[in-house]
């Protein structure tokens, strides 16, 4: 009988060893596939960036990732006396161009940078119509207020 005892006891101990090793293995998983979306959406379209910063509350946009420089740069010598900068008939670079349509361009810090400002609000597919087609769709499928404000600086080329 003594040693039936032993031998359950021994069990009962292992099953928690499986269980505790299922919970790590799960665990590097799930951290395995976070760290494989987080991957996968840095290289999405900076439109999308600003959808899911608008769906998750994050606030006001105030800095532009480093690969869009070179053409926000591009788009910026385009600017208008007032620093609007207009990006229907803009055909070299359309990322950028389709995420923020028209936008303020102004050179800060003596010439060294360029302040990217822009606002964008609507709450119906209408008034997106305006914006880009990513807003179009968010307002036809959520039906909700979409809007985002960005104010960052990136250096001039």
């Amino acid at each position: 009988m003594r040693k039936s005892k032993l031998d359950l006891a021994k069990r009962l101990n292992r099953s928690r060893k499986r269980k505790y090793d299922k919970f790590l293995t799960s665990s590097l998983y799930l951290t395995i596939i976070l760290v494989l979306c987080y991957l996968v959406y840095l290289n999405l379209p900076w439109s999308f960036h600003l959808f899911m910063r608008w769906a998750t509350k994050g606030g006001d946009l105030n800095k532009i990732p480093d690969k869009f420089y070179a053409e926000l740069n591009q788009l910026c010598l385009r600017a208008d006396s007032t620093g609007e900068v207009r990006t229907r008939n803009y055909t070299e670079y359309t990322e950028i161009a389709e995420s923020l349509g028209t936008f303020r361009c102004t050179l800060v810090n003596g010439g060294q940078e360029w302040l990217i400002e822009d606002y964008k609000s609507f709450n119906s597919a209408d008034e997106a119509i305006l914006g880009t087609q990513l807003a179009v769709f968010i307002t036809e499928i959520l039906g909700t207020d979409y809007s985002y404000r960005i104010r960052a600086y990136i250096p001039r080329y």
